[in-house]
């Protein structure tokens, strides 16, 4: 998959920013909520469409289109006259029914028509061919795709298919899914989004949970930093890892595959590596072989970056993380950098050619699954003095949001 932003999950698509089954609620109508208790509640979820692919953090995917291969061509069936045809796939994961988009010409034309096989039957002759509109530097056809599960699920997607003036074809789902949980007799709203290629809901990798976590309204779905010069973080929320909404603390403990019903629980970890908890501890090898342990850094403002010689967006970030670390140098200021590798000679040869001004520990699996499950890179935390984590931001677009977060903590009587 090509990638084209700060997050190695993530798509900019031509200057367009593109990151179980539960028990039913008999007793209450669609789209109510339920105070948060202890033993959990669960929050309906409705479907909103989202025609337009203006900004998202994840959803988009690139499709690659090549000649059927030969394991396929006995079972596929196609029109009369097409010519040049090929395939790619448009879902594609274990335990699913692929299905394919298919592009052909018809004799005296060049021009490629696409269709695709919905019901993944590998049949595209009743195929209704693709009808692009224009929208900004892309052209966008709408369908509906029926994903089937071996496991007998199956879900309708509404989708959409992207044709890019930068030569490359992408494929989305075309909705996410909003509610509202109820804390202290406030709402705090919730959407949630599947992830490229996870048509169905999950609490792993494949959904994205946000959370309006200070009520006012929108989600920040980046890291940003605002017109008065605050930082912001992502309002993000990562399953079964505690928050902090409306003075308390919850998470999210399950999701159905359908999407349509969201647990919320009082927090089960009081441990955790997300905003208003203390960090974490961890250790890691440093290149010199010697063990380093994060613990505590008495009054010292802390910049955990989680980081990768094969991301090409650790290194975007390289020059204005080098000049906090040199502006920050004399202001109780330290960069630790967890590399993703843990080969000592690649990542010494990667940090000929890319310095840093960092503490540079080898992986560590442990500190990883702890700060970092999802695997990003590059990912951003904040500790302040006392510790505790005060601001957390992934991709390489976050890094004015990061610096502005680190010299704020680092002045004078500043606060969270």
């Amino acid at each position: 998959m090509k990638r084209l932003t700060g997050v190695r999950q993530r798509v900019t698509l031509v200057g367009l920013t593109t990151l179980s089954v539960v028990a039913c609620n008999a007793g209450r109508r669609g789209g109510e909520s339920l105070d948060a208790k202890p033993l959990g509640n669960i929050v309906a979820l409705e479907p909103v469409a989202d025609s337009l692919p203006e900004l998202w953090s994840a959803g988009l995917n690139n499709i690659f289109f090549a000649p059927v291969p030969p394991s396929l061509k006995q079972q596929l069936r196609v029109g009369d006259g097409w010519m040049s045809f090929e395939i790619a796939a448009v879902v594609q994961r274990d335990g699913l029914k692929t299905i394919y988009a298919a592009r052909y010409k018809v004799a005296g034309s060049d021009q490629l028509h696409y269709v695709v096989d919905t019901t993944g039957e590998l049949d595209f002759r009743g195929a209704k061919e693709l009808s692009f509109v224009p929208h900004a530097k892309v052209l966008v056809a709408n369908l509906a795709i029926n994903v089937q599960s071996t496991a007998g699920i199956n879900r309708r997607i509404p989708y959409q298919v992207l044709l890019s003036d930068d030569g490359y074809t992408y494929a989305r789902i075309a909705e996410y899914r909003t509610g509202r949980v109820r804390v202290d007799g406030h709402d705090y709203a919730v959407k949630v989004r599947n992830r490229a290629g996870h048509p169905f809901y999950g609490t792993e990798s494949g959904t994205v949970f946000w959370v309006d976590l200070n009520g006012d309204g929108r989600f920040a779905e980046q890291a940003e930093v605002t017109v008065g010069g605050v930082p912001k973080a992502a309002e993000q929320v990562l399953p079964l890892m505690p928050f902090q909404v409306g003075g308390r603390s919850l998470e999210i403990a399950d999701i159905d595959a359908q999407g349509s019903r969201l647990i919320v629980r009082a927090p089960k970890n009081v441990l955790a590596a997300v905003e208003g908890f203390r960090a974490p501890a961890f250790t890691a090898r440093l290149l010199s072989g010697d063990e380093y342990q994060f613990s505590k850094h008495s009054d010292k403002v802390v910049l955990i970056e989680f980081w990768s010689t094969e991301c090409q967006f650790s290194d975007k970030v390289r020059n204005a993380a080098n000049s906090l670390a040199t502006s920050a140098n004399n202001a109780g200021y330290t960069w630790i950098a967890v590399a993703k590798e843990t080969d000592r000679g690649q990542v010494e040869k990667h940090l000929a050619d890319h310095p840093m001004r960092a503490t540079v520990t080898l992986s560590d699996s442990a500190a990883w699954a702890t700060y970092n499950p999802e695997g990003v890179t590059p990912l951003f935390i904040v500790v302040d003095r006392t510790g505790v984590i005060r601001f957390r931001a992934q991709g390489a677009s976050a890094m004015d949001a990061v610096t502005a977060k680190v010299n704020q903590l680092l002045a004078p009587a500043s606060a969270p």
